[in-house]
């Protein structure tokens, strides 16, 4: 891990994009030991993309012979086979298959369902910089785990009723896990977005892309519960300003190209000095930023196309960032 964090740090300074891959249901991985790996990948200072893959069975492989499958006690699910950013089969055409493991001896098919559900939080969070910051901004204020924050909402411990938009994306997560059980194939239709198949992840993040506000006033209601769940002190207002910060560097659909953004505090000099060797310390010293994105006109076909489809493993499915010359020296 040592080197694979010194790799990461000169990856970040050189502003070349990085992504790992795991993969869900590997003989021997338990709920508990998976979540300590992505803790460990995200505590490694992870910048740019984490992408996360139902372990899949294929013919003269390990994972295919009968002795090996007993052995780990491998159960499998054959589901429909979507092709990820590719069109759906038209009725006639040839159906596909493939399969993807969803019982071993050390993980039963609710940890199963568990680790899914979390895997899919993760990526909405951070691989698609959702709540890249906030992330990043708990587990360096407050030292909280990444992965104790994702459990929490992601194990369904938040609010019907003062979160009803986050409720309802995550049980879209828990409705695919079911599909999945019944044989469906993994992708997602969004029509509006193009007539391709989109990734459970990647749908939810296109909804929400389109709700920044009520899904960031909720995510405010849940990490105050978080938080006072665990005890800890916190200052409100500052709370705001990391959320009004991850808010601004999410694209949307419909903002315009430019507009300003100020904070009370160095929110915008702190985040972006936080992955580097020398951070800087968060401080009452008011900041302004410019905020630039494409102003995609509500095309939501171009918007998802260059956004998820070319900007996700670029590196490039933020907005960009401008200091204002009169906050750019603290």
């Amino acid at each position: 891990m040592s080197t694979y964090v010194n790799l990461q740090k000169k990856f970040n300074e050189a502003d070349i994009p990085v992504y790992s891959e795991l993969i869900l249901g590997l003989p021997g991985e338990t709920y508990n030991s998976w979540k300590q790996g992505i803790e460990d990948l995200l505590q490694a200072g992870l910048k740019n993309q984490l992408f996360i893959y139902l372990c899949q069975v294929f013919p003269n492989t390990e994972l295919a012979d009968e002795g090996y499958r007993e052995q780990h006690g491998i159960l499998t699910k054959r589901i429909e086979l979507n092709e990820l950013h590719g069109s759906f089969r038209k009725p006639g055409e040839i159906i596909e298959y493939e399969d993807v493991v969803i019982t071993t001896k050390t993980m039963s098919l609710s940890s199963w369902k568990s680790m899914v559900v979390f895997s899919l939080t993760t990526m909405v969070f951070h691989s698609l910089k959702l709540g890249f910051f906030i992330l990043m901004y708990l587990a360096q204020r407050f030292e909280i785990k990444y992965t104790d924050f994702l459990s929490f909402i992601s194990e369904n411990n938040i609010s019907k009723k003062s979160t009803p938009f986050i409720k309802s994306e995550l049980q879209n997560f828990y409705d695919h896990t079911d599909r999945v059980l019944e044989g469906k194939g993994r992708g997602i239709s969004l029509p509006e977005y193009g007539e391709i198949s989109w990734d459970v992840e990647e749908a939810s993040f296109l909804r929400i892309s389109e709700n920044l506000d009520t899904f960031y006033n909720e995510l405010f209601d849940v990490i105050v519960c978080f938080l006072k769940e665990k005890n800890i002190n916190f200052d409100r207002e500052e709370l705001k300003q990391a959320l009004n910060y991850q808010k601004c560097r999410i694209p949307q659909p419909s903002a315009r190209s430019e507009r300003e953004v100020s904070f009370d505090q160095n929110f915008p000099l702190y985040f972006d000095t936080l992955l580097s060797d020398c951070p800087e310390p968060l401080a009452e010293h008011s900041q302004s930023i410019l905020i630039k994105q494409k102003d995609f006109q509500n095309d939501k076909k171009l918007f998802a196309k260059e956004i998820i489809l070319w900007g996700r493993k670029s590196g490039t499915n933020l907005t960009e960032v401008e200091f204002l010359p009169e906050a750019s020296i603290v």
